[in-house]
């Protein structure tokens, strides 16, 4: 459930002067533009949050997009105000106007994507310009798709399924889909259990209007499990065992897999 209270005080929200969203309709989304320029925070479902970044802004503007994704989202718009404040669980934004900012409260862990960082609960961070790290966070115990376009240094496209490794006893089963224009609707089912291990499977879906691996340069995936403070002994890929150090890229989990039977078991065995 997210819930956004929106207070802005004198913008002029006509169509000519509002900054478009280039969000996809199952996604909900802010987009805020000051004179430090363009900020647009993009959910995709509860787990995971975008923050991207233009310098090129023209108005004060604020664009809320209605998603239709599986969250409700609620508005609350008074009529006067200098801020905006976002609510999901395990996570609290907050956008100051003038002075510009946006103030990311974490009850949650969270992990940022592009840095790797882990923000425990308690913990805030403070974007304010240009030059910050915008931040793509994902909550702990995420699962979700990320579309990339190369691969050791080569022009590649192709898919990988995201796994915020949350805790040693965890039970659960997500379907997700990427939703990218290019290559969308790429789906699977994901059962996980964690125990003494970590128990994955992985069935890739009947996709609803493309053939499986259409848009994309590869068929195969590469599963990623950012690992917390946990240190991997083997991997089981389809009952066959490898060395888990030979899948560890900067502190992350990451298995290649072959979709060729359209299901793949995983097993993590731990030190």
């Amino acid at each position: 459930m997210i819930f956004l209270a929106i207070f802005f005080m004198g913008l002029n929200l006509k169509a000519q002067d509002s900054i478009r969203p280039n969000i996809e309709e199952n996604r909900d989304s802010v987009i805020i533009a000051s004179k430090e320029g363009v900020f647009s925070l993009s959910f995709s479902g509860k787990d995971k949050l975008e923050t991207s970044f233009s310098n090129s802004s023209s108005s004060d503007s604020l664009v809320v997009h209605m998603g239709k994704g599986e969250q409700d989202l609620k508005l609350n718009v008074p009529e006067v105000a200098d801020s905006l404040s976002i609510s999901s669980e395990g996570i609290d934004i907050f956008i100051n106007k003038d002075p510009f900012g946006i103030t990311y409260n974490f009850d949650q862990l969270w992990v940022d994507l592009q840095t790797g960082k882990r923000h425990l609960p308690g913990s805030s961070i403070l974007v304010s310009g240009e030059e910050d790290i915008v931040p793509e966070l994902a909550r702990s115990g995420a699962i979700f798709t990320v579309i990339k376009e190369e691969k050791y240094g080569e022009p590649l496209r192709y898919l990988q399924l995201h796994y915020i490794f949350s805790s040693a006893t965890e039970e659960k089963q997500r379907n997700t889909c990427d939703d990218s224009i290019i290559t969308g609707d790429h789906c699977f089912h994901i059962e996980v259990k964690s125990t003494n291990s970590l128990d994955i499977t992985i069935e890739r879906q009947p996709a609803p209007f493309r053939e499986a691996g259409e848009g994309l340069d590869s068929d195969d995936v590469d599963f990623v499990v950012h690992i917390i403070n946990r240190t991997v002994k083997f991997v089981w890929v389809n009952g066959i065992k490898y060395t888990g150090k030979n899948y560890m890229h900067q502190g992350n989990l990451v298995v290649p897999l072959s979709f060729r039977d359209d299901k793949v078991e995983l097993k993590v065995e731990w030190n």
